[in-house]
């Protein structure tokens, strides 16, 4: 399991303490996740923007040495403030050993409230964080029944338990803590939502597709003088062909790994529920039922992914595509970023995001250099260039058609090299019709002038242009 780690190291701004330390974050790398840039650096502090299911909230880590001045604490809740106010309607969680042993936290309606000595800096967290309506959420003491360790939160619903396996082991004076951060997954914004449904091209009818195309008086459906005209209506027919004969699939899409098998996703689940059971009940039955479903699902986790392996190995001599599907699919990831930065800037929406493309592509060229392109309309007798474009022909036509790559993916016109091939027969004559109207107007049509533009991520944070 890979994970991005975000650290803010001490320093002597921060402590007066000679040995190392500071705080430190780690996320799963199929996170999407953004460095959040502040400028109060007398802290040991971290915030991190996250995106979970096109969902995005803050994650956030500190460090108050003990005794420290009142003003730290100050200079901390300054820092959440600013957050809050780049960050408006995200869910805000901020974990920190605050070295508040004198206090003692609660929650109301209206947010954070606390009971302390009135000089303790915990009044002003509390005075802070109560304005921003977040709640405390760490409610397990530690070893000295003291709190240390808080969770302050825009969420009410959140539960903080004492970590069942916890990364360290606990000590006097900090112990483990979990919680389980529930994101449920939002539409996409309008300006960015792609289709969920897709023509599978490969189990179209062709045989139907084709005895369509043929019914077609293409001759009298392209026979107007304006090319724009018959390219759409030529379009409009083939859209038509593909809507009736190529079934519409839903994109499905599995929260396990591929190479999970049944029994392993149905042990899974129990697991899960079993984690659950012990989360809201901490009985030793509970937690030994969830002990030995962790246990027999690591062993065939382990028996399953050598399967997978093997068979990849089998398919490296075999079916070469496969393998490299496999490899391909581990490098990427395909889901679609909410929001995107540059430099200080974020987009959220469609035409932002490529405001901010056009920005960061512009770095790579001086717009000074582009000499404007005036067409020259005047014809020059005396030249000697006689450019001749002969009448392409349906054998051309027939095997360049032939000679594309078998793909099923489409362009913005919607139609693949697969279908042109399976129907080459009944869609070359149309073809042909149109390039030399084109050719003999010297006009080409609109509908093939649009491309996709499609950036290629490679490496680094999905949500950033580096």
């Amino acid at each position: 399991m890979n994970f991005v780690v975000y650290r803010c190291d001490r320093n002597s701004l921060t402590s007066q303490k000679g040995s190392g330390g500071g705080v430190i974050i780690f996320i799963r790398s199929n996170i999407q996740c953004h460095y959040i840039s502040i400028s109060e650096d007398r802290i040991e502090q971290l915030f991190i923007l996250c995106q979970v299911n096109n969902v995005s909230f803050v994650i956030g880590g500190v460090y108050i040495p003990p005794n420290s001045p009142r003003e730290s604490y100050t200079w901390h809740c300054h820092t959440v403030e600013n957050i809050v106010q780049q960050y408006p309607s995200h869910k805000i969680f901020v974990f920190g050993d605050y070295n508040l042993p004198n206090a003692v936290w609660s929650n109301d309606e209206y947010g954070v409230s606390v009971q302390c000595p009135g000089g303790d800096p915990a009044v002003d967290v509390a005075q802070a964080f109560g304005y921003l309506k977040f709640y405390q959420h760490v409610m397990v003491p530690n070893n000295r029944n003291v709190f240390l360790d808080l969770v302050f939160s825009n969420e009410r619903e959140l539960n903080v338990v004492r970590a069942s396996d916890p990364l360290l082991d606990p000590s006097l004076h900090h112990i483990g803590y979990e919680c389980c951060l529930k994101v449920s997954k939002a539409p996409l914004s309008s300006n960015l939502a792609y289709d969920e449904f897709y023509y599978d091209f490969k189990n179209g009818n062709y045989i139907e597709l084709n005895n369509y195309l043929a019914s077609i008086n293409w001759q009298a459906c392209l026979a107007h003088s304006d090319i724009n005209i018959s390219t759409k209506i030529f379009y409009e027919i083939i859209t038509f062909g593909i809507a009736y004969f190529i079934p519409l699939k839903r994109y499905k899409t599995s929260s396990f790994p591929k190479w999970f098998s049944q029994d392993l996703r149905t042990l899974t689940i129990a697991k899960r529920h079993a984690h659950y059971m012990y989360i809201n009940n901490k009985s030793d039955e509970n937690y030994n039922i969830f002990s030995q479903l962790r246990s027999e699902c690591k062993q065939l986790s382990e028996l399953c992914f050598n399967q997978y392996i093997r068979g990849i190995d089998l398919d490296l001599q075999n079916n070469p595509s496969l393998f490299w599907k496999y490899v391909n699919g581990k490098r990427s990831n395909h889901s679609l970023p909410g929001s995107l930065f540059y430099k200080d800037q974020s987009a959220s929406n469609g035409r932002d995001i490529a405001n901010l493309f056009k920005q960061y592509f512009q770095t790579v060229y001086s717009p000074g250099d582009v000499v404007p392109h005036t067409p020259d309309t005047t014809v020059n007798s005396n030249s000697s260039i006689n450019l001749k474009i002969s009448e392409i022909t349906v054998s051309e036509t027939f095997d360049a058609i032939c000679a594309l790559p078998n793909k099923i993916t489409a362009g913005p016109d919607g139609i693949p090299n697969f279908l042109l091939k399976k129907c080459v027969c009944t869609i070359v004559s149309p073809l042909v019709m149109l390039f030399n109207s084109s050719l003999q107007s010297s006009t080409f049509p609109d509908l093939w002038k649009e491309s996709f533009v499609v950036p290629v991520f490679k490496s680094g944070q999905v949500l950033l242009w580096t």
